[in-house]
């Protein structure tokens, strides 16, 4: 994907659990150590703080906490999976 859109930034939000990616200092270690950093720009979107951002008819929610530099991009490409992590309340 990197090929295809060379100028993209990768974002990233740091972990509500502990672990390699709890702390933004944490983050960027792991991050170096993958090898994230040879190949592109990474943003932990909420490294400077988080904003509360509305949400259009929800079931649930009218907003939701987002990382603060989410509002830097004006488009963005979304690649995402799902986990049932234990500590997510999936057994």
């Amino acid at each position: 994907m990197q090929k295809e859109l060379p100028d993209a930034t990768i974002i990233e939000t740091n972990t509500f659990y502990a672990g390699d990616r709890y702390t933004t200092e944490q983050h960027r270690k792991t991050l170096e150590v993958n090898g994230w950093t040879e190949f592109t720009t990474v943003d932990i979107t909420d490294e400077h703080g988080t904003v509360m951002l509305p949400v259009n008819d929800g079931k649930w929610f009218t907003e939701m906490s987002m990382g603060k530099s989410l509002l830097n991009y004006d488009s963005m490409v979304v690649l995402t999976h799902f986990k049932g992590h234990v500590k997510g309340g999936f057994a």
